[in-house]
């Protein structure tokens, strides 16, 4: 199979922690001299492409992921989530978890902006589709922290504003039952995580892609885990092959070629298994590297990835 364009996409799928894959999967495109175009990122991924596109090296990414992960909480998240954040600073006496304003301070900090090449989706949970973010003018931390929104895990986006559920069933009731001038208050979008549509999506890809999947637990963990992080893994673990056949890989291009899909994530992994070690999260990056420039250089040798001249 020929490629039809001096160019390539890149989909980095959704997979939680194993985000750090990705890392290593760039690494092996940059080593090859790989000529990529646009990059479209899916929950974890939506990070790693953010910061890809703005220039920030493969070894940079890793570690910014790395010191990111440490400030969230496992134990505030699931409350976070429910609750309205009065009601969490009330009775815990203490600021919710907010994806939306990690993003925002991500975005600051580092200088992010959004690019021409990037490409984000999220999921609108009412109208069941996808939603896109590309070019460059939209709230690019607010795109991330909609891609990223795992259900029963992050707050959703509605309307642009991070909610509790408890909140967004309060507005829905209030506008199912009291409506203004014969129409309903509210008619909205609640974003959620962009792999609830699919974790590797390529409908929205112009040509051929190179899809770095993160895949889904289907082993037993290699290392010692707390009791959360050993409970997620066995959901994860015991729902693999459900989620395998829910969300097939997507591998007719719009040119008539097929995209290229590698494996980059570890089986004995589980997305949400947020407190695996240090050594395991280095342990993602050499894996999918080594994955990667396996599988990049045969296709490269077949004329099926363009490279740079």
């Amino acid at each position: 199979m020929k490629t039809k364009s001096d160019s390539i996409e890149l989909v980095l799928g959704g997979g939680g922690i194993k985000g750090f894959a990705h890392a290593g999967f760039l690494k092996a495109v940059q080593k090859l001299n790989i000529n990529y175009s646009t990059v479209t990122g899916v929950s974890i991924g939506s990070i790693v492409a953010v910061l890809f596109v703005n220039g920030f090296s493969t070894s940079e990414i890793e570690k910014i992921f790395a010191q990111e992960l440490k400030r969230i909480s496992p134990k505030k998240l699931a409350r976070s989530m429910l609750l309205p954040a009065s009601v969490d600073r009330l009775v815990f006496g203490e600021q919710p978890v907010s994806l939306l304003a990690l993003m925002k301070d991500l975005v600051s900090r580092y200088k992010l902006k959004p690019r021409a090449n990037l490409r984000l989706v999220a999921f609108n949970a009412l109208t069941r589709e996808p939603v896109v973010f590309s070019g460059t003018k939209y709230n690019l931390a607010m795109a991330m922290a909609a891609s990223c929104s795992i259900p029963f895990v992050f707050r959703p986006i509605e309307n642009g504003e991070e909610i509790s559920l408890a909140t967004w069933a309060a507005h829905w009731i209030k506008g199912k039952f009291k409506k203004s001038d014969g129409e309903s208050r509210v008619d909205s979008e609640l974003l959620f995580d962009g792999g609830l549509y699919h974790p590797t999506p390529t409908t929205f890809c112009q040509g051929s892609a190179i899809v770095a999947k993160l895949g889904f637990a289907s082993q037993p963990p290699s290392e010692n885990l707390g009791f959360a992080d050993r409970l997620f893994h066995n959901l994860e673990q015991r729902a693999s092959s459900y989620l395998d056949a829910l969300f097939p890989d997507q591998m007719g291009a719009s040119n008539g070629a097929e995209h290229i899909v590698i494996t980059v994530g570890r089986a004995d992994v589980a997305a949400l298994s947020f407190g695996i070690s240090d050594k395991q999260q280095k342990a993602l990056t050499r894996s999918a590297y080594r994955r990667s420039m396996t599988a990049l250089t045969r296709a490269v040798a077949e004329g099926r990835v363009p490279v740079k001249q």
